[in-house]
């Protein structure tokens, strides 16, 4: 099992941070709790008041922030100037790692394989990076194929919202299923659903996504509270029950295989605190290119109402 970073003792970078203002204070007690240094805050133009923060240099370019904050990682809680690559590229030579709380970039419109490389953005906290799911996967080995899926999420906006979670949810189904044939979503909060993009969309989504011989549902709502993240994956011969705070593998009889507990970390204080510890294995790789464009064909579908594919976006994307 993984231990997590901030329980060992070892040094932790300073961090510039890009945030909205009525969320500063929130993720910058996360960061402390990990461990980090605050090197630098950007303020979004027109997002309200500077927060309170003692010895703290404020920026409102998140360019002269990465150049001039001294800071060794980005973390970049609205990742919407990362739709830029170029600021990427800027990361890329201030020798900094770039963290995202939400999708970077967010649409087929600026993907770059800049994106998809080892310099591209890190996204988290993903459910599918957790210690607890990690420790899930030693214990589904056997269960055999994935029939169906059911996720369920609710999205603080200090976090994201809906497309954090969305990026979230697609990631865990993309690591167990792959890409879907069809995605079929609607959402609450998008009042112009013809000039809706992943940014957009809030208050609540509901999708399906059917697979060969398998389909997926994804529940999210958004709200102010804390970040509760339920999965439940149904295999050939057993189903995985999936939380932030444990996880249960029961066989078809309804005997419980295994079971473990979290320990207790809050979800983005956990992945903050491993993210530049070089002492713990590194994320999972995946296809960033194709769980963004399972993200945008829920986008496209909620623009169009009906059902749309996703492979069809990621070959455009891939050129």
């Amino acid at each position: 099992m993984i231990v997590p970073a901030m329980t060992q003792t070892h040094t932790k970078p300073d961090a510039f941070m890009w945030c909205p203002a009525e969320h500063a204070s929130t993720i910058a007690s996360c960061m402390k709790d990990a461990g980090w240094g605050i090197a630098g805050v950007g303020i979004p133009p027109r997002s309200g008041t500077k927060p309170e923060m003692e010895g703290v240099a404020f920026f409102d370019d998140p360019r002269v922030g990465v150049t001039e904050s001294g800071a060794q990682v980005a973390l970049f809680v609205d990742a919407s100037p990362l739709d830029d690559h170029t600021l990427l590229k800027l990361c890329e030579r201030q020798g900094m790692r770039v963290l995202a709380l939400g999708p970077a970039p967010a649409g087929v419109h600026a993907w770059t394989k800049d994106a998809s490389s080892e310099h591209g953005a890190r996204v988290l906290p993903l459910l599918a990076d957790s210690v607890i799911h990690r420790d899930a996967v030693e214990a589904i080995e056997t269960l055999g194929a994935v029939t169906g899926a059911s996720i369920r999420m609710f999205a603080p906006l200090a976090l994201g919202g809906v497309p954090s979670r969305l990026y979230d949810a697609m990631q865990l189904l993309h690591r167990h299923m792959g890409v879907p044939e069809q995605i079929d979503a609607s959402c609450s909060g998008v009042k112009s659903a013809s000039e809706v993009s992943l940014r957009d969309l809030h208050a609540s989504l509901h999708a399906h996504l059917r697979y060969p011989g398998a389909g997926a549902t994804i529940s999210i709502r958004e709200g102010t509270g804390g970040l509760r993240r339920d999965a439940l994956l149904e295999f050939e011969s057993g189903v995985l029950r999936l939380t932030d705070e444990r996880f249960v593998v029961v066989s078809d009889s309804a005997e419980v295989i295994d079971r473990a507990d979290s320990k207790g970390l809050d979800p983005l204080v956990e992945q903050l605190g491993r993210a530049t510890d070089p002492r713990l294995p590194a994320p999972d790789h995946y296809d960033r290119a194709a769980v963004l464009a399972m993200c945008e064909a829920a986008v496209l579908s909620v623009r169009t109402r009906q059902a749309e594919r996703p492979h069809e976006l990621l070959s455009m994307m891939r050129g």
